[in-house]
């Protein structure tokens, strides 16, 4: 799984929308692969909390979005 995916697959599991720039069709269907919620290859729990840690704990992020702000765990 490549960085790319993985990043997409972590926003879309939050529930990010993501917008992804592509270099070519055949990297678009892979991203596209990667954000469905049945991909074949997908992070599980552990590696989804591993990525969720690398912020310091109780440091939330503020993430702006149409609607306003909200905070990010």
């Amino acid at each position: 799984m490549s960085v790319a995916q993985v990043l997409v697959q972590w926003n879309v599991r939050h529930g990010v929308g993501v917008v992804a720039k592509c270099s070519s069709a055949a990297h678009a269907g892979e991203l596209l692969v990667a954000a469905r919620t049945d991909a074949q290859r997908h992070l599980s729990a552990a590696q989804m909390e591993a990525l969720d840690m690398i912020s310091r704990p109780g440091e939330g992020r503020e993430t702006r979005f149409l609607g306003g702000v909200r905070k990010v765990p």
